[in-house]
């Protein structure tokens, strides 16, 4: 009898890899870029998972809602690799990724690079089962044309969610290290009489392995050595090419990044000057205009002649008036008043308006002899010219 049921389960136990088979994931050079090829799972049975004891996944029964289905790193959402474009095939009876677009991160950069290096990445995947099959000890059950021995547990249906490079791939004894302590609630109909029981996963330390079963700990050294038996020298040369490289461009980088701010500081302080020259002439040229503008208020209520205006101005500077930038302007006036008064003091004086010069008051008989003169002469000029004189 079918039985639906929701219950909590690990996330991670929807995280699976074959280990029957070499399910990986390679990167290589393609005409329109890099081409990725991933195996991630053979259709064979996964023996002794963690959770599930023996587990196969029936192809038939796995859907797939979207044409387009993240690829990551570790199952880790926030290292993304690339999104496939299209669902995945069924390839010699395994489930195949061969078209999968990638994406602009330093993850994905750094795994196509390791791959076509020769770095041996395994796959896995992220799938939801709603249909699962408990089969009980003895009994025996068909899928992907093989005949599967209980006690076991088929995935009739399932969703596939995304699939994920790793080191490793997740061991059949441990828990995903992405979801290890994160729980999902999830609802399943169960084909057959024995029930999904809820287990206790634990961790094992690295003590506590090494005294309970040292056995496997050498083996699972000794594994690691094999698997990552490259060449130590090799790896130091590319690592000190690369190093060099990259110096290399960063002492470039660097170089342009300082021509290029000296540059830009250099126009700066151009456009700087540029400013402050424009602003000291304006700021000199209004203090002149405000200079001469009391000069002309001031001097043609004088008694100093238009011709030695020029002259009495010398007398007094603008630019001693200034301070901080600023102009005193009736301290200027002031000493203007000064100057025009000395002036009009020390001057001799004429006693009708654009006549000769003399004290105040008093006829200056010097500069009336020279009138006379200059009188007597253009009258001499103009009768020589045929012109007659008047009598007065």
């Amino acid at each position: 009898m079918n039985k639906t049921k929701t219950q909590k389960m690990p996330k991670a136990a929807l995280c699976l890899i074959d280990k029957t088979r070499d399910c990986f994931a390679q990167v290589k050079d393609g005409d329109g870029g890099d081409q990725l090829t991933m195996v991630v799972y053979s259709g064979g049975l996964i023996k002794d998972h963690w959770w599930w004891d023996d587990l196969a996944i029936d192809l038939s029964g796995m859907s797939f809602p979207k044409s387009r289905f993240p690829i990551l790193e570790n199952h880790d959402q926030s290292r993304k690799l690339a999104f496939g474009t299209k669902k995945p095939s069924i390839d010699s009876g395994a489930l195949v990724i061969n078209s999968a677009e990638f994406v602009d991160t330093p993850e994905s950069e750094e795994f196509r690079k390791l791959s076509k290096q020769g770095f041996p990445y395994e796959s896995s995947m992220y799938s939801k089962p709603t249909v699962v099959e408990r089969v009980t000890k003895g009994a025996k059950v068909e899928v992907n044309g093989m005949t599967v021995t209980g006690p076991a547990t088929v995935w009739r249906k399932c969703i596939f969610k995304e699939a994920s490079v790793c080191v490793f791939g997740w061991d059949s004894n441990t828990k995903a290290t992405a979801f290890a302590n994160e729980e999902i609630e999830l609802t399943v109909e169960t084909v057959g009489d024995k029930k999904v029981e809820v287990k206790e996963v634990t961790h094992m330390k690295l003590e506590e392995l090494r005294e309970k079963h040292p056995e496997l700990l050498v083996q699972i050294e000794t594994d690691l050595q094999a698997k990552f038996n490259i060449d130590k020298e090799a790896m130091e040369t590319a690592f000190a090419a690369e190093k060099a490289d990259l110096e290399t461009r960063f002492a470039q980088e660097k170089a342009d990044l300082e021509r290029d701010l000296a540059t830009k500081l250099s126009e700066r302080d151009e456009r700087i000057l540029k400013l402050e020259k424009t602003d000291t002439i304006r700021a000199e040229n209004e203090r002149e205009a405000e200079a001469g503008k009391i000069w002309s208020e001031k001097l043609a209520n004088s008694d100093v002649g238009p011709e030695l205006h020029e002259k009495v101005k010398r007398h007094i500077l603008t630019s001693k008036f200034v301070k901080d930038g600023v102009f005193d302007k009736e301290a200027f006036a002031t000493a203007v008043d000064a100057e025009i008064k000395d002036w009009e003091e020390r001057l001799p004086h004429s006693s009708v308006l654009g006549g000769g010069f003399g004290k105040k008051g008093v006829v200056d008989e010097k500069l009336a002899a020279e009138d006379k003169a200059d009188e007597k002469l253009a009258d001499d000029i103009f009768t020589a010219s045929g012109g007659k004189k008047e009598v007065e």
